[in-house]
């Protein structure tokens, strides 16, 4: 009976350390509509922006967490140097580059992460003959490595005229929280080798 007990208890421990890492779906349990009613506690706005994004409903990136952290960073924009502050009214290639440098800045700022945690982009140029163009500074930025998953949208127009670039980027990051999980797990296993042990003692 003893021994059925440590089985059991075995069972249930290595159960909890599987499900903390993955929930596979296999349908809508009560468990299931309970987190995604909760779920928005896991969306960590920490990046508001300045306060025309604020008070046009927008936010310059967003947190969430889990094993891993995702950042997902609003459109970026970019008419003046972020160095000199000149205007780069006309300037493709420096509109392209300066877009990037904030999005670099932002991720270094607020995440301690780089440019190449970018897993995604979304870029919208509003002549379809920079594409070209704009390939080869996507490149020239991400040093010919680690390229983010990228689609690219022409369109007519952006929200001032003198934009000829947008990016929409998502950033991966290691979580802050990982580590309590992995705490959290080493004592379950802890536990479950003491069973397995006086298990087969």
């Amino acid at each position: 009976m003893f021994r059925l007990l440590l089985m059991y208890f075995l069972i249930i421990g290595c159960q909890y350390i599987d499900s903390s890492f993955a929930r596979e779906s296999v349908g809508c349990s009560a468990e299931d509509n309970q987190l995604r009613a909760t779920a928005s506690s896991f969306k960590k706005i920490i990046d508001v922006g300045s306060s025309y994004m604020h008070n046009r409903g927008n936010s310059r990136s967003i947190r969430v967490d889990g094993a891993y952290s995702t950042i997902y960073l609003a459109g970026v924009t970019s008419i003046r140097s972020l160095s000199t502050n000149a205007s780069l009214l006309g300037d493709f290639d420096g509109q392209v580059r300066n877009v990037f440098a904030r999005i670099n800045q932002t991720l270094v700022e607020q995440y301690c992460s780089e440019l190449h945690d970018l897993v995604s982009t979304t870029a919208f140029i509003t002549n379809g003959n920079f594409s070209k163009r704009y390939a080869e500074l996507r490149k020239e930025i991400f040093n010919g490595r680690d390229f983010p998953a990228s689609a690219l949208i022409t369109i007519t127009s952006l929200a001032n005229e003198e934009m000829l670039v947008e990016v929409q980027a998502i950033a991966i990051i290691p979580s802050r929280n990982k580590e309590q999980i992995i705490r959290s797990n080493s004592f379950v296993i802890f536990i479950c080798f003491f069973f397995i042990r006086q298990l087969f003692s």
